[in-house]
């Protein structure tokens, strides 16, 4: 057994024990939009740095807590904030939550991010819903001699995202008068934002959205068998040139304004999972 799956095996005891049920679905909270968390019914909370082998969040925007409870009438785990490359973590650390979700029972892995818009159709205050994805992070998490789980070494993408999630989120928002429009989104490994050439680029390759997070966890998800979900909230417009300076900050700003919507359809969601 790898130190990884020591680290996992001993999480997902320890989580166990206390949230005693076999949750459904888990969900991932990206920058700025921790406080979905408020739309659960919660039965418990432990911060990461209490859970054995859990790697920390170190990012502003992502509080480093687990939350388990009921939304939507489904019974779920909440990671409050996740793990990038660009902290120092190798990729299959980085996706540390997926691979505990499966350990726990999850079917439905749901993750929201927030990311810069590549489309002018998509201005900042958006949501899109990824339908495909292009890696350009520079790594796999499964690039490791025995993936913490097994499963098949080779796994197919083409349904990465789960296309009766995207049709069920796209029905729920035209129900809630909530704009959402499918689209690709690309991940660098950042943590610089980028430059010009760079988004023009991206925008060239297909992507609709560029961020530093989400691919790794749909990877792991695909070769773990779980259903994916993935919501983007546009937090900047990184098509309008020249480029206007980014602050952190703002960029968190605007992702805490688009949560209302992301909270109302999530709320629409869970229960046609």
């Amino acid at each position: 057994m790898t130190r990884l799956q020591e680290r996992l095996e001993a999480a997902a005891a320890a989580v166990r024990e206390m949230i005693g049920f076999p949750p459904e679905a888990g969900l991932v909270l990206g920058s700025g939009l921790g406080e979905l968390t408020e739309n659960i019914s919660v039965r418990g909370q432990a911060e990461y740095s209490a859970l054995p082998g859990f790697p920390v969040s170190t990012v502003i925007g992502h509080a480093g807590r687990l939350i388990w409870g009921e939304w939507g009438g489904k019974r779920v785990v909440a990671f409050q904030g996740r793990f990038h490359f660009y902290e120092g973590y190798r990729l299959s650390e980085v996706t540390f939550p997926v691979w505990l979700m499966k350990l726990l029972g999850c079917r439905v892995m749901i993750t929201t991010n927030a990311a810069g818009s590549l489309n002018p159709e998509m201005p900042a205050g958006s949501i899109m819903v990824v339908t495909s994805h292009i890696n350009l992070l520079g790594g796999n998490p499964l690039t490791e001699p025995d993936p913490p789980l097994p499963g098949p070494r080779f796994v197919d993408l083409s349904r990465a995202y789960t296309p009766e999630l995207v049709e069920l989120a796209l029905r729920v928002a035209a129900a809630k008068g909530i704009a959402l429009r499918p689209g690709v989104l690309t991940a660098v490994s950042g943590p610089n934002f980028e430059t010009a050439a760079e988004y023009r680029a991206c925008r060239w390759m297909g992507a609709d959205a560029v961020g530093m997070s989400v691919i790794p966890e749909v990877i792991v998800a695909a070769y773990c068998g779980l259903k994916t979900l993935v919501l983007t909230g546009l937090s900047d417009e990184c098509y309008k040139f020249p480029l206007k300076p980014l602050i952190p900050e703002e960029v968190l700003a605007v992702a805490r304004k688009i949560a209302p919507d992301l909270a109302s359809l999530l709320e629409g969601v869970l229960p046609g999972l």
